[in-house]
């Protein structure tokens, strides 16, 4: 029998109904929308932890409900959603998992100026293998994050707009010590000026603050906290080549000054370590690194077939406590056979790298993911999906790589969609 979803998604799916509400009143005539929608999903995986130990392949149960939710005036519009995702393993034990995920949006706009508020909450699953810390370790293991994300934008004239930004994050695990896995928080801040240099060129300019900060770290490894505030800029261009075709390319740079406290024998305090305790201190070690970012991205439309081709350089605060650089590589197609068969195919491919000498043997990796899929629409309501994912990592710690094969067939039902004026 399938469990019940834990009580804290019923409170924040209070909180997030509430929010909305209370930004509605502000809107005065609107129009409401909802649309509920529930996935069915048996997946078989021969290795889900992506390890290289001796495991056993697993068949999982998912049910997944959700709602997107809407809602639309003269000058606010603002969308939300609300999914809990219920998985179960053949076995049962340490891998089952209930997540859940909630997003709200709002943006308003003026005839010169713009504002949004993006906020989301979620509880995960590292099987997931998403961010900077996909594929670092092979283990369960569930973890929360939170953010919010406002901006503000004005139109200086009519060819140049100014956008102000700023986003905070933070992610929290459960029980993620005995991983080595510390919850942290990051702070950015950041200023763009866009001009429209004709109508199919723009060309861009973004400066950045960021700080992520992880406050306490393993002391087992020695290490006790991380600290870092990078500054950063890229310059850019998007090209419309025609109302199918677009391409954005952005390059700069990123310099960053990282703290890191750790213990050191010999001093004042006491440090109990596997044998006996000893005397040691607390130093602060200081580092300082730089590197080129970039990005760029190339979307086509053809009749059928939709394609986008992306690759890039970022960097994120990893749990292990440091930075981490990604490079990243990724290319999606979808194509519509008929009214009814779709097809899409997608490869990722990232490399993993430690920015700083914090735990960096245990960060650097490469992860790749290759996921053909085929949908098939009963109904407007009813579809269904197959799909087969094959995954691969190679970490620097171990001399072996871990490969994953799954298969998944999913059942999607969603409702029509419900629209209310007032």
């Amino acid at each position: 029998m399938m469990n019940r979803y834990s009580s804290g998604t019923g409170a924040q799916a209070a909180i997030f109904l509430a929010a909305t509400l209370c930004v509605s009143s502000l809107c005065g005539a609107a129009e409401w929308s909802a649309q509920p929608s529930v996935r069915l999903e048996r997946a078989h995986d021969d290795n889900p932890l992506l390890t290289v130990q001796p495991h056993s392949a697993v068949n999982t149960s998912i049910l997944a409900p959700k709602v997107d939710l809407g809602l639309t005036s003269d000058i606010w519009q603002v969308t939300g959603s609300a999914e809990a995702v219920q998985n179960r393993y053949s076995g049962g034990g340490d891998l089952d998992s209930d997540e859940r995920r909630f997003s709200l949006g709002t943006s308003y706009r003026t005839e010169r100026s713009g504002w949004r508020l993006n906020g989301t909450s979620s509880k995960n699953s590292a099987l997931s293998y998403v961010g900077s810390d996909a594929g670092v370790v092979d283990t369960q293991k569930i973890y929360d994050t939170r953010s919010i994300s406002p901006s503000v934008s004005w139109n200086m004239n009519e060819l140049t707009q100014l956008i102000l930004s700023q986003s905070y994050s933070s992610v929290s695990y459960v029980d993620g010590k005995d991983a080595n896995l510390n919850d942290y928080s990051e702070r950015s801040t950041s200023v763009q000026i866009k001009n429209n240099l004709n109508p199919s060129d723009t060309a861009f300019f973004t400066a950045g603050y960021d700080v992520s900060h992880v406050p306490a770290l393993n002391p087992s490894s020695g290490y006790l906290s991380f600290l870092s505030r990078s500054v950063s800029y890229q310059a850019g261009f998007t090209r419309a080549f025609s109302e199918t075709e677009s391409a954005t390319f952005s390059a700069g740079r990123r310099m960053t000054a990282s703290e890191t406290d750790q213990y050191q024998f010999g001093g004042p305090l006491t440090c109990q370590t596997p044998f006996v305790p000893l005397p040691c201190r607390v130093e602060t070690a200081r580092g300082k690194s730089s590197s080129a970012v970039f990005n760029a991205i190339l979307d086509k439309q053809f009749e059928t077939t939709h394609v986008k081709v992306s690759f890039g350089r970022a960097f994120d605060p990893s749990a292990l406590g440091g930075q981490v650089q990604t490079d990243s590589q990724n290319i999606a197609l979808n194509q519509q056979f008929s009214s009814r068969l779709a097809g899409n195919f997608s490869f990722d491919n990232y490399g993993y790298k430690s920015d700083t000498d914090a735990l960096a043997a245990s960060v650097d990796r490469h992860l790749y993911i290759v996921q053909p899929g085929l949908s098939w629409m009963w109904t407007p309501e009813l579809s269904t999906g197959l799909t087969y994912q094959y995954m691969h990592v190679k970490r620097s710690s171990e001399d072996k790589e871990a490969i994953s094969n799954s298969a998944h067939l999913s059942l999607i039902y969603q409702w029509p969609k419900m629209s209310i004026s007032r």
